[in-house]
C-alpha cells in the first residue's frame, strides 16, 4: 500500500511539473531569458552559429525539448510530431513562440498515411512516457495505433526554396527510408547539417539496412554532414 501511494505521489508530481514546464507562458519566458544564437549540440560535441534567417527542422519532436533549444537561436523552426498526445502538448507549449511552427504529421520518403503504433500506459509507463516508443514499424508489443499523415521530407525541404541550417531526426526506425530518399533526390544538398538517431539496437531487423546506409554516406563523402551518432 505504501509503495502504491509513493507511486501515485511520484506520478502526481511529474504531472505537475509537466503542467508548468509545457505551458505556453513558461516556454515564452524561456525563449526570452535564454535566447542565444550559439546552438550547442553536446550530444555530438558540436556547435552551430545560427542566424534568425536560418531554418531548423525537428523531425520527431515529441513534446519539444529539442524544439525549445532550437527556437532560442531565433531561427525559424518546423517541428513535426505524429503522435497526437505529444502534438497536443507541443502545440500548446509553442503557441506563444512565433518562430516555431508545429505539425501533427510524420516525415517519410513520400506523402502517405501510416499507422503509428505505441505501447499503452502501464504501471511502469504513463501515457506520455509510452510515446517515446511510437513507431511506424509494428511489432508484437504494440497495443495502440493511430493513422497519421506523413509528408515527404525531400519535398518539404525543396518547398522552402532556401538552405536548411539543421535537421534533427529521431523517427524510430523510419530514418533509413527518409535518408535514402534525401540522398536520391539531392535534397540533402540543401542541408548544412543533419543529426540522426538510428534504431538498429532497439530493432535488430534494421541492422543490415542501417549498415548499408552508413556505407552509402561514407562513399558519398557526407560523413560530416550526416551524423548518425545523435542520442
Amino acid at each position: 500500500m505504501i509503495a502504491q501511494r509513493n507511486t501515485l505521489s511520484a506520478r502526481a508530481l511529474k504531472a505537475a511539473r509537466r503542467l508548468i514546464r509545457y505551458n505556453g507562458f513558461t516556454e515564452r519566458a524561456q525563449q526570452i531569458a535564454r535566447k542565444n544564437p550559439l546552438l550547442k549540440l553536446g550530444e555530438i560535441a558540436h556547435s552551430l552559429d545560427v542566424k534568425s534567417s536560418d531554418i531548423i527542422i525537428d523531425c520527431g519532436a515529441n513534446v519539444g525539448d529539442m524544439t525549445s533549444r532550437f527556437a532560442r537561436t531565433g531561427a525559424s523552426v518546423f517541428a513535426f510530431e505524429p503522435n497526437p498526445l505529444c502534438y497536443s502538448i507541443l502545440r500548446k507549449r509553442f503557441a506563444m513562440t512565433p518562430n516555431v511552427q508545429c505539425f501533427n504529421e510524420g516525415v517519410m520518403d513520400r506523402e502517405c498515411v501510416l499507422s503509428l503504433s505505441y505501447p499503452e500506459a502501464s504501471s511502469e509507463w504513463d501515457a506520455l512516457d509510452a510515446t517515446v516508443a511510437s513507431s511506424f514499424n509494428v511489432d508484437g508489443t504494440v497495443q495502440a495505433t493511430n493513422d497519421v499523415r506523413c509528408i515527404s521530407l525531400s519535398d518539404f525541404i525543396f518547398s522552402l526554396r532556401r538552405p536548411v541550417k539543421l535537421v534533427k531526426m529521431d523517427i524510430e526506425g523510419s530514418e533509413i527510408q527518409v535518408l535514402n530518399s534525401l540522398l536520391d533526390s539531392k535534397a540533402i544538398d540543401l542541408v548544412e547539417l543533419m543529426v540522426v538517431e538510428t534504431h538498429e539496437k532497439q530493432q535488430p531487423e534494421l541492422l543490415a539496412a542501417t549498415n548499408a546506409l552508413r556505407q552509402r554516406i561514407r562513399e558519398s563523402g557526407l560523413g560530416t554532414k550526416i551524423r548518425l551518432d545523435w542520442i
